[in-house]
């Protein structure tokens, strides 16, 4: 079994990749790859979406002058309707991330009902806050979207938002997923810190910033 790893869809952006978005289902529905690219489809059994699944609306001042959809439920609407086609043995987690219609202090709760009701009707989907620990085929998993990289970013020698890998590092190092208080980074105080990574996760994953990358820190993806 597989799991897919995926962040930042921002569904009603200008930018956002739909020709590319409509491949990536379609490879998931074993239509598009060579024979080697199917095989690895057909071992996809999770999907996770860590965050920004829309562009939101009023997020950042001159964001209407970007968005091809300016109506926050219809942005949920048709991201619905692309992970609809995604095949029902596949189980779909989302997350939120600062993009979405939800509170930007973080721990986020998973995405409102009324807002992203679509969203809730689908059969193989999970909608979850964030940060999230998850254990997926007894694989633990630590997945946050990764708004502290803005403070990060410029704390860190040698971190940019073109090079994460410090960050991740600092993130495992620390076992906080936000060191940071005080930054550009909204928390809302809790009674528990979820983001303290209180377990050994096998891979870590996160968004935000609209690069890949890869790494392997002890043993942690």
């Amino acid at each position: 079994s597989s799991v897919v790893l995926t962040s930042d869809i921002h569904v009603g952006s200008d930018t956002f990749l739909e020709k590319y978005f409509e491949k990536f289902i379609n490879w998931l529905n074993l239509k598009y790859g060579n024979k080697k690219e199917r095989e690895i489809a057909e071992t996809v059994k999770y999907l996770v979406v860590a965050g920004d699944l829309v562009d939101g609306v009023g997020v950042y001042p001159g964001q209407e002058e970007e968005l091809n959809i300016k109506d926050i439920m219809r942005q949920y609407d048709i991201v619905a309707r692309y992970l609809e086609q995604i095949p029902d043995y596949i189980h779909i987690i989302l997350l939120p991330g600062n993009h979405d219609a939800v509170r930007q202090g973080e721990p986020q709760p998973k995405l409102p009902k009324d807002i992203c009701a679509p969203l809730y009707e689908l059969p193989n989907a999970t909608l979850v806050g964030n940060p999230v620990t998850l254990r997926l085929h007894e694989v633990p998993i630590v997945a946050y979207h990764g708004r502290s990289f803005d403070d990060l970013t410029s704390l860190i020698p040698g971190a940019s938002y073109t090079n994460i890998k410090p960050i991740l590092e600092f993130m495992l190092r620390t076992r906080h997923l936000a060191p940071v208080f005080g930054g550009k980074t909204p928390l809302v105080p809790e009674s528990r810190d979820y983001h303290v990574i209180s377990i050994f996760p096998e891979i870590l994953h996160t968004g935000h910033i609209h690069i890949n990358e890869m790494i392997l820190y002890k043993n942690t993806l």
